[in-house]
């Protein structure tokens, strides 16, 4: 049976973002991320539905490339803040670059590394909740 502390997490955690390393995988990268808010979904729902209208309004319809371009857009837009560790021509990357990158369907590696971080964020503030719930006193008897 699922318990409740199982379903809590660190909302701070995931509202104000954190660095995340990505490893060896990743030659090192890090990014510094938020969860998946409701402003993130609010905003890729609107932009499914202006990209439906050119498709009948039936959002099954959008082409794959398009979706996948929503997708990158809102993600650098709404959860990605920050990245260290990347670099182009021995130059870092900034934050502004890489967000136009993730709209680049050739660079489609880098929009897995934000979807990874956001994941491995979410894990942690899990974590967080369960650590911190762990530590807390139970409700005393008298009030």
């Amino acid at each position: 049976m699922a318990r409740l502390s199982d379903f809590r997490v660190n909302a701070r955690t995931l509202r104000d973002g954190d660095w995340v390393d990505l490893g060896e995988d990743w030659d090192g990268l890090r990014l510094k991320v938020r969860g998946q808010s409701r402003t993130y979904f609010d905003a890729r729902a609107r932009a499914m539905q202006r990209a439906a209208k050119e498709h009948g309004g039936d959002e099954a319809r959008i082409p794959e490339a398009v979706v996948d371009r929503i997708n990158a857009e809102c993600l650098g837009e709404h959860v990605l803040l920050d990245v260290a560790g990347l670099e182009d021509a021995g130059q870092a990357v900034t934050v502004d670059r890489l967000r136009t990158l993730l709209t680049d369907p050739d660079a489609a590696p880098l929009v897995s590394a934000v979807m990874v971080a956001v994941d491995r964020l979410a894990r942690r503030a899990r974590a967080e909740a369960r650590e911190a719930e762990g530590f807390s006193a139970p409700p005393s008897a008298g009030g």
